[in-house]
């Protein structure tokens, strides 16, 4: 596949054989019959009959069949039709609420459907999002969900959410020129790209697709895990071991009265018969049924908590875990960017009283966020650290967005990241003030400091970002000037902002731990953020626990041994595959992995 990140714009048209006017219809219609839908890969789909056929792949459901065949040819049909009878009682259990588990989640995925607009003979058409195809031009706004992996033509302030695939809660600025010379460049620094499954939080796009369904980044996740291989479930294992352990003890019981016959002189024949006939009363048959009732009962539990379990098998698996890895956006933290605290910094140049103000006035004029009121609560739309910063304004004082469209806008120097910072100009009912916000580091040298402030304030940056935050520096002043003059700026402080804890995962955690459940973080975030969180949850107690994605590359490339990593609890900076390659390495440790 092409490295679109390393072509400029007119060649990569030229590559996908497309134009800034999109496709035609009848060429749409072409390129889907010969590129298929614009879905992701699944496992191969089980009929009804493999389902059924399904409940019959267990060991001691072998070892009953082996006895009911044996009862019919020794004419002891009572016993051999019992059997059958626990047999299809098992299985028609069984498949009634695999088949019902399996048809729900259908259900689900089926019931949501995303749209996308495509140009198509020139013109803006909404169009499913499993109908977008090879080359098709593609309309992105703010809120959008991008439904390939495409190669921007045009952007414009364009930020992008795409925690879906590196992990990193913070969004990501965009930019249809930006050309890379690295064809394996990481994903989250292709600034070029757009791909399947993350979100436009701000910003409008327009993007030529490079790649659907199965070939999409998401997409190869979702192929190597329809393609994985199954691990045997722990029912299943214990099972085996049972089955045998049962085939053992009766071999060796017809063995003894096989010699006790003999030695008695009674006929071969009989004790054939006796053997067989203490060979199938030894049998547990009853055992598959209660099992499969059992799991029937949990997994009616589990569908009162919004769980559906396709395998019954699986219940028990997840009661025999014994260690978890867990991501981290979204699943131990809430994928939503907080201001945990507001460092100031108490300095004699600060030329007036009403420090709060000014800072909540700079958090929400300087902002490119749209909040709306609705009701007793508001509506955020726009980038996170601008959504951030917005909500920690309003939670403190909530007369500020009254302010806000109260004030009229003067001036702006939009958020760039080659520049770090954003500025606006406002005039408001106190008079004309300037924001500015951005990395302490450039936002710093704009400002009323001397030298050993800056050193001060570069103290506690550092302080906080191995705390894991992510710092926003906000400064301000007063000026009646009408354009934004980078100097003269009187620092407020640092907003320390974190993607916070899941509520609840706390306790989560340490159940599992007292459970003797081991637990680690996979993820594809930073290593200090990574760390951060696990500390603060119990996971991981030093720094030597960590290990970042590129060491795991040569650590699997030297093909070293799974110990290499049994003490280590957070797995930072991975990828998909690398993530799967974790698990299996625990797998092969001993550990039945979730």
């Amino acid at each position: 596949m092409n490295a679109y990140h390393t072509l400029p714009i007119d060649e990569t048209f030229e590559q996908l054989n497309s134009s800034r006017l999109g496709l035609t219809e009848q060429e749409a219609e072409r390129r889907r019959a010969r590129h298929g839908k614009n879905v992701l890969p699944e496992g191969k789909k089980e009929t009804l009959l493999s389902i059924f056929i399904d409940q019959f792949k267990n060991p001691i459901i072998y070892v009953l069949m082996i006895a009911a065949i044996v009862s019919f040819l020794i004419k002891e049909f009572t016993d051999a039709w019992f059997i059958m009878a626990v047999l299809l009682i098992n299985a028609f259990i069984g498949l009634y609420q695999e088949y019902t588990a399996g048809q729900k989640a259908d259900a689900l995925k089926h019931a949501v459907k995303t749209y996308a607009f495509v140009l198509r003979d020139g013109n803006k058409k909404e169009i499913l999002s499993e109908d977008v195809t090879m080359s098709d031009i593609v309309l992105l706004e703010s809120g959008s969900k991008v439904p390939a992996d495409m190669r921007l033509v045009e952007s414009n302030q364009l930020f992008v959410n795409e925690s879906l695939l590196t992990g990193e809660s913070v969004d990501v600025q965009k930019n249809a020129h930006f050309i890379s010379d690295e064809p394996d460049l990481p994903v989250a620094d292709r600034k070029n790209m757009l791909y399947a499954g993350s979100f436009i939080t701000r910003g409008r796009a327009v993007g030529v697709v490079s790649a659907i369904g199965e070939h999409t980044q998401v997409g190869k996740i979702a192929k190597l895990l329809a393609t994985a291989t199954k691990t045997k479930a722990p029912l299943i294992k214990r099972m085996e071991v049972f089955s045998v352990n049962i085939a053992k003890a009766i071999g060796m019981v017809i063995l003894f009265l096989t010699f006790l016959g003999l030695y008695q002189d009674i006929g071969l024949k009989e004790v054939f018969f006796l053997s067989v006939a203490l060979a199938v009363s030894a049998i547990p048959e009853g055992l598959p049924v209660a099992i499969t009732v059992a799991l029937s009962v949990a997994s009616s539990a589990m569908s009162k908590r919004h769980v559906i379990v396709r395998k019954l098998a699986s219940i028990e698996g997840l009661g025999s875990c014994t260690f978890i890895a867990s991501d981290k956006t979204g699943t131990l933290t809430q994928n939503r960017l907080t201001v945990e605290h507001f460092l100031t910094f108490h300095s004699d140049n600060l030329p007036e009283e009403k420090m709060d103000d000014r800072v909540y006035q700079a958090a929400i004029l300087c902002n490119e966020a749209s909040v709306v009121r609705e009701g007793d609560d508001y509506a955020y739309l726009g980038d996170q650290v601008d959504v951030a910063l917005a909500k920690y304004a309003l939670i403190h004082e909530d007369r500020m967005l009254d302010f806000k469209y109260g004030s009229t806008l003067v001036d702006e120097i939009p958020y760039e990241s080659e520049n770090g910072y954003s500025a606006t100009a406002y005039d408001t009912p106190e008079g004309r003030f300037h924001f500015i916000k951005g990395s302490p580091e450039t936002i710093v040298g704009m400002c009323h400091l001397n030298e050993q402030q800056k050193l001060l304030i570069s103290e506690q940056v550092d302080e906080w970002a191995s705390k894991g935050f992510r710092n926003i520096a906000l400064a301000y002043k007063r000026d009646e000037g009408s354009q934004i003059e980078l100097e003269g700026f009187y620092y407020l402080g640092i907003a320390a902002i974190i993607d916070p804890l899941r509520e609840g995962v706390f306790e989560a955690i340490e159940a599992a731990q007292s459970a003797g459940i081991e637990v680690a973080m996979v993820t594809g975030d930073h290593p200090h953020t990574a760390y951060y969180i696990a500390e603060a949850l119990g996971i991981a107690v030093d720094k030597e626990e960590v290990i970042e994605g590129r060491e795991i590359k040569a650590w699997i490339d030297a093909g070293a041994d799974p110990y290499e990593i049994e003490d280590k609890r957070v797995f930072a900076r991975v990828s998909p595959e690398q993530k799967q390659m974790i698990v299996k390495a625990f797998q092969k440790l001993g550990h039945f992995v979730a």
